[in-house]
């Protein structure tokens, strides 16, 4: 794996802990917060990487301006 990949997985694993031991009420657990918290970092450095357009064009999707 990549030294930038493994720094977005550190990332991702120490939020997951911090988010799941703060909301427990959601009934996800822990692995879930991982996942989602990954694959969002994963996606905000395509980004900062591609551009919104490129990334727009090489998944060929719509992205939400959220």
């Amino acid at each position: 794996m990549s030294d930038r990949v493994t720094e977005l997985a550190i990332e991702a694993l120490r939020w997951s802990y911090d988010k799941y031991d703060t909301d427990k009420s959601t009934g996800h657990t822990r692995e879930y917060w991982y996942t989602q918290r990954l694959a969002q970092l994963v996606v905000e450095e395509c980004i900062s990487v591609m551009g919104r357009k490129g990334l727009k064009d090489h998944f060929e999707m719509e992205l939400n301006d959220d």
